[in-house]
């Protein structure tokens, strides 16, 4: 499997934030406190709302390892976001944030993951 598709898997939470240690990534810390080690050579990825929603939910539902994959997503520099969102990407996105550092999320936050996510 190449890198780009080990990097989408885990943002889409069909692999675990640990296979990307195959690529060389390493992430230490604890909630809210992360740091992040990552080859400079990976390929850039870009990710779409709907993908970063879709991981979101299905991490969510893990209900383990959401700041864990949360903050990997915002912290790896190899990931490009959209520019152009919407005020409820932004809020997805804003959601992301305050799972990475272990924050409530609301009912309304993971209704409106799931919406853009299709799922």
């Amino acid at each position: 499997m190449d890198e780009v598709a080990v990097i989408l898997r885990v943002v889409i939470a069909e692999d675990p934030p640990e296979a990307l240690s195959a690529l060389g990534v390493v992430m230490d810390g604890r909630e809210g406190a992360r740091s992040l080690t990552e080859p400079p050579d990976l390929p850039r990825v870009s990710v779409t709302i709907q993908e970063l929603a879709l991981g979101f939910v299905r991490q969510w539902a893990l209900g383990t390892r959401l700041s864990e994959w949360a903050a990997l997503v915002l912290m790896l520099n190899c990931i490009e976001f959209p520019d152009d969102r919407t005020d409820e990407e932004d809020g997805l996105v804003g959601t992301i944030w305050d799972a990475s550092a272990g924050e409530p999320i609301s009912d309304d936050a993971i209704e409106l993951a799931r919406k853009i996510s299709g799922h």
